[in-house]
């Protein structure tokens, strides 16, 4: 059952107190009476009102006063004066002062006490709801700053994480060379580059980008940063070669991927040095641009493709193994380097990368510099750049 509406009616003169309270008693109102400012006030201050009428020629406290203290501790409980007409400018004083609404009397019809009363009702639950759903909005915005903060945080920590799991920069093995730089579109990234020794002979790198942006896309990255560990564990503890053959290495990364159900593709080129015979064997999933080599002054482009990681079942790889002549070197890169080429098709743009290349300066900062790639600059996606290169033939 609906609560009735409380009035608290404030009135010297009895007569009229008690026509108004009979009047709007029958109105479903539910009524208290006060003979003066000071009982009206004790009524207000013991119990709860949605309306007061008050009277502004009060004996002792007169209205004014009582409208005073009523909004400085309610102010959102409605008060309506009820003037005599010889009263108007002191009904036009309290409207000034917070009055809701004024009625004069005497009145023609005590309707206007009824139409007075369900406005102001009406306009104090619009007020109460617009309060409620401000303080639901505040609230909600400040569990979505501690949301967001809490966001950044992570976002901190898998940044720091990343950058962890990234080679040491500038990474010396057996008169080589290896290199890389990467530049996140977002906050954390979807590529990745990685090279490390696996045993004596052998040295493995690889680049990939996962499809897509942001922690997902990074957390990805940390994933077959994982894999590609076990691979050299089992290599190491069980004489397991996937991790040598570079297509057998990206066939397993392919099921296991396939086997987490993850929404997000791969694409990858996986490669091994043999420091002996100075072979690179290079197997690709879907990457591109192809590896780049640079040789006697000139490159060229090793195409090795192959469909992307974790979409489709019985994906095979082929291996394609490139001799690397004295002096050599080999660049790598994300698709991402290309969005920041100037160039009309993906040809001119892998053409601008490559004769850059082929100047022979093998310092990834001012490689990059030539593009426009830096810290700084927002980028359309993230980018990546791997380089082997030997030092001193």
């Amino acid at each position: 059952m609906t609560r009735r509406p409380r009035v608290l009616v404030i009135e010297d003169d009895d007569v009229f107190r008690e026509l108004e309270i009979h009047y709007l008693g029958r109105r479903g109102y539910e009524l208290s009476g006060a003979a003066s400012g000071e009982v009206g006030l004790e009524l207000f201050e013991r119990e709860e009102f949605d309306v007061i009428l008050c009277d502004l020629r009060l004996p002792g406290i007169d209205g004014l006063e009582v409208l005073a203290a009523v909004t400085e501790r309610a102010p959102e409980l409605p008060v309506i004066v009820v003037s005599g007409a010889s009263a108007l400018d002191d009904a036009i004083q309290a409207l000034k002062r917070g009055a809701w609404d004024f009625v004069t009397k005497p009145m023609e019809s005590l309707s206007l006490l009824d139409r007075a009363l369900k406005q102001a009702l009406e306009r104090a639950d619009l007020l109460r709801q617009n309060r409620v759903y401000r303080e639901r909005l505040e609230n909600l915005n400040r569990q979505l700053q501690g949301a967001l903060a809490q966001l950044r945080a992570d976002a901190e920590a898998g940044r720091a994480l990343q950058q962890k799991l990234l080679p040491d920069n500038a990474q010396r093995i057996a008169g080589w060379r290896l290199s890389r730089r990467l530049w996140p579109s977002t906050y954390l990234s979807g590529d990745f580059v990685d090279y490390f020794r696996i045993d004596a002979r052998h040295v493995g790198l690889y680049i990939v980008d996962v499809a897509g942006h942001g922690a997902a896309s990074a957390i990805l990255t940390v994933m077959l940063k994982t894999l590609v560990t076990q691979y050299r564990e089992a290599y190491e503890r069980d004489g397991d070669e996937t991790i040598l053959l570079p297509h057998r290495t990206l066939a397993r990364l392919d099921h296991d991927l396939r086997q987490l159900r993850l929404p997000n593709h791969v694409t990858a080129v996986f490669g091994v040095l043999d420091l002996e015979t100075r072979q690179l064997t290079l197997s690709g999933a879907g990457h591109y641009p192809y590896p780049l080599v640079r040789e006697n002054g000139a490159w060229r482009t090793e195409m090795c493709p192959g469909r992307p990681l974790g979409l489709f079942e019985g994906n095979t790889y082929a291996p394609h193994t490139v001799s690397l002549g004295p002096g050599a070197a080999v660049l790598m890169a994300s698709d991402g380097v290309l969005e920041v080429i100037e160039g009309d098709s993906l040809d001119a743009k892998v053409e601008r990368l490559g004769r850059a290349f082929c100047v022979g300066d093998d310092d990834l900062e001012r490689l990059a510099a030539r593009f426009g790639l830096d810290d700084a600059r927002a980028l359309p996606d993230d980018a990546a750049l791997l380089l082997l290169h030997e030092e001193d033939p």
